[in-house]
């Protein structure tokens, strides 16, 4: 008898099998995000077997299965039971000594940044990384880029969507099309040191440990270091009051907690971060290990941060309100302080940039 509610992805030819809840990929360009949309226990192939799901991360060539395309649906529900099953009751052997850490970037036209991502994560001094890369069908060569990287190592893995300038959307699509057992978001014109996915590997032996964050280097578009992000530690009361202090490039969360707490909201555009660090801190600890600096976040004329910084807090009042915040609080406080130092806050960051010829 077929388990019932086992989630079944057909890809090009279906079997009705009642029991299970099925899905039929007819667009096989479009199959790695239906899998990221759908979350399947078991793919099915039988007419084809497209070349995305043979350079596709364990976790997700570990759930396909290729059947003749003559099979009964007995035969069908047997080579699902099998896989299964076998899922369920064996593990990766190296799971527990190299868990695979997911780092998650959305891009559109992202110029000529990505080489110098990328060669942060290939100087790792830990191994077992994937890079899920989701463009928003960028129109400035950006795709080609991210296939030329592809074509040299297998752990980069780049997917293209129809445009749609929905950033929560595309960041929520990199998370589900990313296998790893720790997510972190980096993007497209950041960098991670080369020593960081081995710190915080250790850093989450603690299973109280919901989310960690360290330091982070602030760089000008050419890449030199000007400065560096007020990081400090923080927690669920303090990111109610507005203390936020999370360098987003350096912090680093649990993915199983991701995806209790998520999605994201694609309403958000510059608190999604915010949003997400509110729910996690309801569910676990947040730890702060200063002295460890994991990244280097680029300031530059194009980047969202200093373009239009003025509408984050906004954005973080409606987190406040959502959560039965009252007017009369802390955060609301500091964001009309915040609106009479703008000035001088952007003065600041144009003089840095000037000073250090950006």
């Amino acid at each position: 008898m077929p388990t019932s509610g086992i989630k079944v992805l057909f890809i090009s030819k279906p079997w009705d099998i009642p029991e299970y809840e099925t899905r039929t990929c007819i667009q096989i360009r479009n199959l790695m995000c239906q899998i990221a949309e759908f979350m399947p226990d078991v793919i099915v192939t039988s007419t084809t077997t497209p070349g995305q799901l043979n350079l596709s991360g364990f976790e997700t060539r570990k759930k396909w299965v290729h059947v003749d395309k003559k099979s009964t649906n007995e035969q069908v529900v047997q080579s699902v039971e099998d896989c299964y099953g076998f899922n369920i009751w064996n593990k990766n052997p190296n799971e527990k000594t190299q868990p695979l850490i997911s780092v998650y970037t959305g891009t559109y036209n992202a110029g000529d940044y990505l080489r110098d991502t990328y060669q942060s994560l290939r100087d790792q001094t830990y191994p077992n990384w994937e890079w899920v890369v989701v463009d928003d069908e960028s129109t400035d060569g950006t795709w080609d880029r991210l296939l030329s990287i592809s074509k040299e190592d297998h752990r980069v893995k780049p997917f293209r969507i129809k445009h749609s300038g929905k950033i929560g959307n595309i960041k929520d699509m990199a998370t589900r099309l990313s296998d790893g057992e720790y997510l972190v978001e980096l993007d497209h014109d950041d960098m991670l040191t080369d020593f960081a996915l081995e710190e915080i590997k250790k850093a989450f032996d603690d299973p109280e440990i919901g989310m960690v964050y360290g330091d982070c280097d602030f760089i000008d578009a050419q890449g030199r270091r000007i400065g560096q992000f007020p990081a400090a530690q923080t927690n669920l009361s303090r990111l109610r009051r507005g203390y936020v202090h999370i360098p987003q490039q350096s912090s680093f969360f649990r993915a199983d907690l991701w995806h209790r707490v998520g999605p994201l909201d694609p309403s958000f555009y510059f608190a999604m971060d915010y949003d997400l660090w509110v729910r996690i801190a309801q569910q676990a600890l947040l730890v702060y290990l200063p002295g460890h600096t994991w990244a280097s976040f680029r300031l530059h004329g194009d980047a969202k941060t200093i373009a239009a910084d003025d509408r984050c807090w906004p954005e973080m009042l409606r987190v406040h309100y959502r959560e039965g915040g009252h007017w009369l609080s802390p955060i609301v406080l500091k964001y009309g302080l915040r609106r009479m130092a703008a000035p001088i806050i952007n003065w600041r960051r144009q003089h840095m940039f000037k000073r250090n010829g950006g």
